[in-house]
């Protein structure tokens, strides 16, 4: 089901996609096991990446974001720290590479930060 949350839209979705990315690093750390079947570490880093492209797309026209509209960023970044740790990527996605090395230029420090460590 948290795969089928990110597919909504406003602000509800918002909510939903950013407790899926929280879910998702939760998962990573508790069911490795899982993880290693199939694609669905692939998966989860394409769905992650959706999610980084579109705030970034936000920044790109704003200087700062209000609220907590940054979360969403962090906790994805968070996940795929978390995947790269247990699973080191290739980073073979020339997309993914880009879109990580722009949220190094985010408008909020945490998401700059864990940008840096992975």
């Amino acid at each position: 089901y948290v795969t089928r949350w990110p597919a909504g839209k406003g602000q509800e979705a918002l909510s939903l996609k950013r407790t899926s990315a929280q879910l998702f690093g939760i998962f990573v750390d508790a069911r490795q096991d899982f993880m290693k079947r199939g694609n669905n570490v692939t998966d989860l880093v394409s769905i992650l990446h959706r999610f980084l492209e579109h705030d970034m797309e936000k920044t790109h026209h704003h200087t700062f974001h209000e609220g907590n509209e940054w979360e969403l960023s962090y906790f994805s970044l968070i996940c795929i720290e978390k995947l790269n740790s247990h699973f080191p990527l290739t980073f073979q996605d020339f997309e993914l590479c880009i879109t990580l090395v722009k949220s190094l230029s985010h408008s909020h420090p945490w998401v700059r930060q864990v940008s840096s460590r992975i």
